[in-house]
């Protein structure tokens, strides 16, 4: 994203909601993924100018990894799929006159739709495509649209191989991902093999529901009418919500205002979480874990300082983790969300 003139206007108004939010800079391109100067300029255009619309073509850092550049590599990558980030480095760095750092390395892997882990000493690379397995096949999988507030959102439905009683599942997603990454990870299909009923949405203006529109700026909480139009439609009332960073505009203002209508509740480092007081969480009973990478600096912390208030929670600290936990360490987040979710009665 060398190029401001490349962010759409929905991405550039994402940048100016995350500011107004209160994000800093560096919390707003690390949430986003842009740049650091590109987040700086887009807010500094709007604050001047009040809108975020500009002429002017270039912003943010100059593009090391031209499409050749990626081309090669992803063939690292997927020649050695247990390599470092210091060994990709290393490896692209071979023969050319001028080399990349281990930060631009991980940046364009990152940008190509590779994730990367972060352990103590060293960090590794793997792509998120996940075989399925056995006991992956017993849950069926369906794709479709609801229609919430007249806009269309898509979702995907992995349904247990045979009725159960246990709560349904929803799944939101953070501002990079969408259902999709659920069903990669492979957390719809095991959940649902659990028992469970697992419903992935697209949130507005993300993924295959691009079109619709969010019912609020980013950063700032949504009507708790959203998500109880998207149980009610989905007919999963009460559900367990497993909402990640982004998604957290969306599920606090609804399970704080209708904790009747929840099973559970496994907030991920989530967006708005200061913006309710501490007695909007005490005063809800339902079982919550509370999940974040001890990686996560900005927004781990900040979440955890604030949903520490709720009166029947957990908390689960994911070692070697970064934001996207869940992406970190798909073993550990599997087994401790699916504890959690067979003591949910």
């Amino acid at each position: 994203m060398g190029k401001k003139g490349d962010l759409s206007a929905f991405e550039r108004g994402m940048v100016v909601g995350a500011r107004r939010a209160g994000l800093s800079i560096s919390e707003t391109a690390d949430l986003l993924g842009f740049s650091r100067t590109t987040i700086s300029r887009v807010y500094r255009q709007w604050a001047e100018k009040e809108k975020t619309s500009s002429e002017r073509q270039f912003c943010g850092r100059k593009c090391l990894v031209d499409a050749r550049g990626q081309r090669r590599m992803g063939s690292l990558v997927r020649a050695d799929r247990k390599a470092t980030v210091t060994q990709i480095a290393n490896r692209y760095n071979q023969g050319r006159q001028k080399s990349i750092s281990e930060r631009t390395v991980r940046r364009t892997l990152r940008q190509m739709g590779y994730s990367s882990r972060r352990p103590p000493v060293t960090s590794m690379v793997y792509l998120i495509k996940w075989p399925v397995t056995a006991d992956m096949a017993e849950a069926k999988i369906q794709e479709g649209y609801i229609t919430v507030s007249g806009q269309k959102l898509f979702y995907r439905e992995a349904v247990p191989a045979q009725n159960s009683s246990k709560p349904p599942v929803l799944l939101l997603h953070g501002i990079r991902f969408s259902s999709k990454t659920w069903q990669d990870l492979g957390t719809l299909h095991k959940v649902a093999t659990a028992g469970h009923r697992a419903v992935a949405i697209d949130l507005p203006g993300l993924g295959n529901s691009s079109d619709a529109k969010a019912p609020s700026p980013l950063g700032e909480p949504a009507p708790p009418s959203f998500i109880k139009d998207v149980l009610d439609t989905l007919n999963m009332v009460p559900a367990a919500i497993i909402s990640p960073s982004l998604s957290g505009m969306y599920s606090l203002p609804f399970v704080l205002s209708n904790p009747q209508n929840v099973a559970a509740y496994v907030p991920v480092a989530p967006i708005c979480t200061d913006k309710f007081k501490a007695e909007d969480y005490s005063r809800v009973q339902f079982p919550a874990l509370i999940v974040y990478g001890d990686g996560d600096e900005q927004l781990g912390e900040v979440s955890l300082l604030n949903l520490k208030n709720l009166s029947n929670s957990q908390v689960f600290c994911m070692k070697g983790a970064g934001h996207a936990c869940y992406l970190d360490d798909p073993d550990t987040w599997h087994h401790r969300l699916l504890e959690f979710l067979d003591s949910v009665k």
